[in-house]
Protein backbone atom coordinates (compact mmCIF):
# COMPACT_ATOMS: atom_id res chain seq x y z
CA UNK A 1 0.00 0.00 0.00
CA UNK A 2 1.31 3.40 -0.97
CA UNK A 3 -0.34 4.70 2.50
CA UNK A 4 -0.65 2.37 4.86
CA UNK A 5 -0.78 2.74 8.67
CA UNK A 6 2.67 3.56 10.74
CA UNK A 7 3.38 0.66 13.21
CA UNK A 8 2.92 3.30 16.09
CA UNK A 9 -0.30 4.44 14.62
CA UNK A 10 -1.63 1.05 14.34
CA UNK A 11 -1.07 0.43 17.96
CA UNK A 12 -2.65 4.02 18.92
CA UNK A 13 -5.62 2.51 16.93
CA UNK A 14 -5.73 -1.07 18.95
CA UNK A 15 -5.44 1.21 21.74
CA UNK A 16 -8.90 2.66 20.99
CA UNK A 17 -10.46 -0.13 19.83
CA UNK A 18 -9.74 -1.37 23.81
CA UNK A 19 -11.59 1.74 25.21
CA UNK A 20 -14.43 1.33 23.10
CA UNK A 21 -14.99 -2.38 23.66
CA UNK A 22 -13.75 -3.29 27.30
CA UNK A 23 -14.98 -6.91 26.14
CA UNK A 24 -12.09 -7.16 23.79
CA UNK A 25 -9.67 -9.91 24.35
CA UNK A 26 -7.52 -10.05 21.17
CA UNK A 27 -6.43 -8.38 18.50
CA UNK A 28 -5.12 -10.21 15.34
CA UNK A 29 -3.06 -8.22 12.80
CA UNK A 30 -3.77 -9.74 9.27
CA UNK A 31 -0.55 -10.49 7.05
CA UNK A 32 -1.83 -13.00 4.72
CA UNK A 33 -2.27 -11.97 1.06
CA UNK A 34 -5.82 -13.59 0.71
CA UNK A 35 -6.82 -11.19 4.06
CA UNK A 36 -5.46 -8.23 2.86
CA UNK A 37 -7.04 -8.38 -0.76
CA UNK A 38 -10.80 -9.23 1.35
CA UNK A 39 -9.92 -5.40 2.98
CA UNK A 40 -9.27 -7.19 6.18
CA UNK A 41 -6.69 -5.68 8.44
CA UNK A 42 -8.02 -7.00 11.97
CA UNK A 43 -9.70 -8.94 13.43
CA UNK A 44 -10.97 -8.61 16.89
CA UNK A 45 -11.75 -10.97 19.24
CA UNK A 46 -14.39 -11.12 22.20
CA UNK A 47 -14.99 -12.80 25.54
CA UNK A 48 -18.54 -13.88 24.34
CA UNK A 49 -16.60 -15.53 21.17
CA UNK A 50 -17.95 -12.65 18.61
CA UNK A 51 -15.49 -11.14 15.71
CA UNK A 52 -15.86 -8.68 14.09
CA UNK A 53 -13.40 -7.56 11.28
CA UNK A 54 -11.68 -4.44 10.19
CA UNK A 55 -10.76 -2.31 7.24
CA UNK A 56 -7.65 0.62 8.83
CA UNK A 57 -7.99 3.65 5.99
CA UNK A 58 -5.70 6.36 6.93
CA UNK A 59 -5.87 9.86 4.96
CA UNK A 60 -3.17 12.43 5.43
CA UNK A 61 -5.24 15.90 5.61
CA UNK A 62 -9.07 16.28 7.21
CA UNK A 63 -11.01 18.02 4.61
CA UNK A 64 -13.92 18.29 6.90
CA UNK A 65 -15.54 14.92 4.98
CA UNK A 66 -15.06 11.18 5.01
CA UNK A 67 -13.98 9.45 1.24
CA UNK A 68 -15.77 6.40 0.29
CA UNK A 69 -14.27 5.05 -2.78
CA UNK A 70 -17.25 3.90 -4.83
CA UNK A 71 -15.22 3.25 -8.31
CA UNK A 72 -11.94 1.68 -7.84
CA UNK A 73 -11.78 2.33 -12.10
CA UNK A 74 -14.56 4.40 -13.26
CA UNK A 75 -13.98 3.58 -16.96
CA UNK A 76 -13.81 -0.32 -16.51
CA UNK A 77 -16.80 -0.04 -14.04
CA UNK A 78 -14.42 -1.58 -10.93
CA UNK A 79 -16.18 -1.37 -7.48
CA UNK A 80 -14.41 0.29 -4.98
CA UNK A 81 -13.67 -0.76 -1.29
CA UNK A 82 -17.18 0.37 -0.40
CA UNK A 83 -18.37 -2.34 -2.26
CA UNK A 84 -15.43 -4.81 -2.41
CA UNK A 85 -14.04 -5.12 1.28
CA UNK A 86 -15.18 -7.86 3.00
CA UNK A 87 -14.79 -5.94 6.85
CA UNK A 88 -17.82 -5.35 9.11
CA UNK A 89 -16.43 -1.57 10.19
CA UNK A 90 -14.07 1.02 8.33
CA UNK A 91 -12.00 2.57 10.45
CA UNK A 92 -11.10 5.79 9.31
CA UNK A 93 -8.29 7.65 10.80
CA UNK A 94 -6.61 10.98 10.46
CA UNK A 95 -3.34 11.13 12.13
CA UNK A 96 -3.31 14.65 11.96
CA UNK A 97 -5.75 15.85 14.09
CA UNK A 98 -6.36 12.02 15.55
CA UNK A 99 -9.46 11.95 14.30
CA UNK A 100 -11.33 8.29 14.08
CA UNK A 101 -14.57 7.80 12.84
CA UNK A 102 -15.77 3.56 13.20
CA UNK A 103 -17.93 3.29 9.61
CA UNK A 104 -20.32 0.41 9.57
CA UNK A 105 -19.83 -1.24 5.86
CA UNK A 106 -22.96 -2.94 5.77
CA UNK A 107 -26.07 -0.06 6.84
CA UNK A 108 -23.68 2.39 4.57
CA UNK A 109 -23.93 0.16 1.90
CA UNK A 110 -27.60 -0.52 2.22
CA UNK A 111 -28.34 3.40 2.96
CA UNK A 112 -29.60 3.15 6.26
CA UNK A 113 -26.81 4.42 8.07
CA UNK A 114 -27.63 7.65 10.25
CA UNK A 115 -26.40 11.00 8.36
CA UNK A 116 -26.77 13.83 10.22
CA UNK A 117 -24.87 16.00 7.61
CA UNK A 118 -25.56 16.82 4.16
CA UNK A 119 -23.93 14.04 1.87
CA UNK A 120 -22.48 14.77 -1.51
CA UNK A 121 -20.98 13.36 -4.71
CA UNK A 122 -17.82 14.50 -6.26
CA UNK A 123 -15.88 12.64 -8.70
CA UNK A 124 -12.09 12.93 -7.92
CA UNK A 125 -9.01 11.25 -9.27
CA UNK A 126 -6.80 9.56 -6.93
CA UNK A 127 -3.55 9.83 -8.95
CA UNK A 128 -2.77 6.07 -7.75
CA UNK A 129 -3.47 6.14 -4.73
Amino acid sequence: LLYSLEPEESKYLDSVYKQIFPELTDIEFIETRGGQRKGIDKRLYFENGAIITFEEKKRRVDYGDILLEIWSVWEKRILGWLYTSHADYISYFIPSTQKLYILPLLLIRNNNFPLTVRVGFKNVCSDGF
